[in-house]
């Protein structure tokens, strides 16, 4: 049991029933719990079961990432016609990958919906405008444990081994999900630790590797930090915390060496410009060739 989904859907069960649901609701947390308690929410707002939400037309499901202007325009269209079922629920996943343009044409209808629609955001909410955020209920659903994460990866047949090495680099259920079962993903995570492993040899992204950036692009930066995380741990005589296995144990100690602590420290400070560069949804292409440009010149000029 998670302790967050369960504190999660006591809260939004309770909202409910006293009819005090906010109009509008920032979900924070783990996206996979975040997930588990919209469809909870749904469930319990329309009175169906969980398998049988995609009959009910009041209920939208919006990607952030791939929601146009004209998307946003027909849901906030169809908000003028009263729903059938008296209410209605949208709900926009990975909601900072909205565009700006979009979040703006939102604030008005979030801020004074009609009489029975609500709205649900979740995912990457650093990347929401402060106007979106002013205008929600903010429903902070706390960390995941590794222990959590486990647990949900040993249910798909997973070693008690694979299962916590997956969910510390995973660092949340959902991605140590997807490292466990999606081979494809989990081996660009790795490749994302050689690409670290191997600055200073190599410092630019092959043609195969800015390709996936463009879709895991914030997915891969965890994985420059893990592995730099790790180097320090190496530096201090403690050995790799998050890549313990072979061979990733054994580049990051090899590369761990050959750096100092001022180049790993400068190329964290790389990384966290990644972060915020990403989060303010800038091209990933673009923030990545950044990096590989700056990190060639920690490297070559020994900073």
């Amino acid at each position: 049991m998670i302790k967050a989904l369960e504190e999660g859907k006591r809260r939004i069960s309770q909202a409910i029933s006293s009819g005090s649901l906010p109009h509008a609701v920032l979900l924070k947390g783990d996206n996979y719990v975040c997930r588990e308690i919209v469809m909870y929410a749904a469930a319990r707002l329309f009175n169906k079961s969980e398998t049988a939400l995609d009959t009910v037309g009041d209920f939208y499901m919006a990607d952030g990432k791939s929601l146009k202007v004209a998307n946003a325009q027909e849901i906030l269209d169809n908000m003028s016609v009263t729903p059938s079922t008296g209410k209605r629920l949208i709900v926009f996943s990975d909601a900072g990958s909205i565009s700006v343009i979009v979040q703006n044409m939102l604030l008005k209808t979030i801020e004074e919906p009609p009489p029975g629609n609500f709205f649900i955001f979740y995912g990457n909410e650093s990347g929401l405008l402060p106007t979106i955020h002013s205008r929600c209920a903010n429903l902070s659903l706390g960390e995941i444990s590794c222990e959590d994460a486990a647990e949900y990866v040993k249910a798909q047949g997973a070693s008690d081994e694979d299962a916590m090495y997956y969910a510390r680099i995973g660092q949340g259920v959902e991605n140590a999900l997807r490292l466990y079962t999606n081979e494809d993903y989990r081996n660009y995570c790795f490749s994302c630790v050689d690409y670290i492993c191997s600055l200073g040899k190599r410092s630019m992204f092959s043609a195969e590797e800015r390709t996936c950036a463009q879709g895991e692009a914030k997915n891969a930066v965890e994985m420059f930090d893990m592995a730099l995380s790790d180097m320090r741990s190496v530096k201090m005589g403690t050995g790799c915390v998050y890549f313990s296995r072979e061979p990733y144990a054994g580049r990051i100690k090899e590369c761990a060496h050959r750096l100092t602590d001022k180049q790993i420290n400068e190329l964290f400070r790389l990384t966290t410009a990644m972060h915020i560069s990403l989060n303010s949804n800038s091209p990933a292409l673009q923030v990545f060739d950044t990096f590989a440009a700056k990190a060639e010149q920690v490297i070559g000029y020994g900073i």
